[in-house]
């Protein structure tokens, strides 16, 4: 044993500053895939709508004018 005191403030200090990071990091993952899917429902929205209705039921409903 020592008889010099830890430290620990620094430790914690350094585990507390990675976790932060690993949150970071998650956040922007999530942010990134929502914009990925996002981006994906949107091209396969305008895909789905180029596409003739064969049916009544398949047209898309008319805008509402005032």
């Amino acid at each position: 044993m020592t008889d010099e005191p830890l430290d620990l403030d620094k430790h914690r200090g350094m585990a507390a500053h990675q976790k932060a990071t690993d949150l970071r990091r998650a956040l922007m993952e999530v942010e990134n895939k929502a914009r990925e899917l996002r981006d994906r429902q949107a091209r396969l929205e305008s895909q789905l709508l180029s596409i003739p209705a064969t049916s009544w039921p398949e047209l898309p409903p008319r805008p509402v004018t005032s």
